[in-house]
């Protein structure tokens, strides 16, 4: 029996786990029934953690795993080169072939030295913010990060009583600037600086759906910190704030 793969599925799933090619590597696990990676970058200011059920590889017969270096060069381009959404392929323990008519690719796995998987346990923790992340949210959202990029930052802001995204410089006073008020809260003031790129990947990847985003703060040697995770059934990422610089 040919083995099939739906690569509009594989294709999702190497955004998503490289949080919007940020991760320079890819580790994959695949079982019969689920599909589970882990993933952060060198230094850890973003995890992507997925687990979900395996609509990916169709028809596997044991269970293995594959390492991709690059995967936004090394692998992503050998799947665009096909036009079909299902083709067939066949896996030997260091390399993935995909194959459609006459045509053929092969795509090597790299070493697991290479890959920065995480595979630590994250404890459980209660969090101070809970925000609901729907089309309405994602709507405004999205007006906050057209900006973004003239400052290459995002703050997330509680002020009087009230949280607020913002895309501006608050290092420069005559900086221009557009704010989203989120909600009421009942918190102590505080200010915390995310990278524009990183904050933009984490929304980007998860603007398929319903996510809930929730926030942990905290104050470390007088420098306001932020934690924040965005998760669902099948996917739970994190993000740390930045110093603003």
């Amino acid at each position: 029996m040919l083995q099939v793969v739906n690569l509009r599925i594989f294709k999702e799933l190497i955004k998503k786990a490289t949080f919007n090619y940020a991760i320079e590597s890819l580790k994959i696990d695949v079982e019969d029934r689920l599909i589970h990676t882990s993933m952060t970058n060198h230094t850890k200011d973003f995890i992507a953690i997925l687990t979900k059920p395996n609509n990916l590889f169709m028809d596997i017969d044991e269970k293995f795993s594959m390492n991709f270096a690059n995967p936004n060069t090394h692998l992503l381009k050998f799947i665009n080169i096909f036009d079909d959404e299902l083709v067939n392929y066949t896996h030997e323990k260091t390399y993935l072939k995909l194959y459609k008519d006459k045509i053929k690719t092969k795509v090597n796995f790299c070493s697991n030295l290479a890959v920065t998987s995480y595979d630590n346990v994250l404890p459980e923790t209660s969090y101070d913010f809970t925000i609901t992340k729907d089309e309405k949210f994602n709507l405004m959202l999205k007006k906050i990060l057209k900006l973004g990029p003239l400052f290459d930052k995002i703050y997330i802001t509680v002020k009087d009583g009230t949280m607020y995204i913002e895309s501006t410089d608050k290092k420069i006073n005559t900086s221009h600037g557009i704010e989203l008020d989120v909600m009421s809260v009942d918190f102590k003031d505080f200010n915390v600086c995310f990278s524009f790129q990183n904050f933009n990947n984490l929304m980007s990847i998860t603007d398929d759906g319903e996510y809930m985003i929730k926030m942990k703060y905290k104050n470390i040697n007088n420098l306001d910190s932020l934690l924040i995770r965005v998760d669902n059934e099948t996917e739970t990422y994190y993000l740390r704030s930045i110093k603003d610089i």
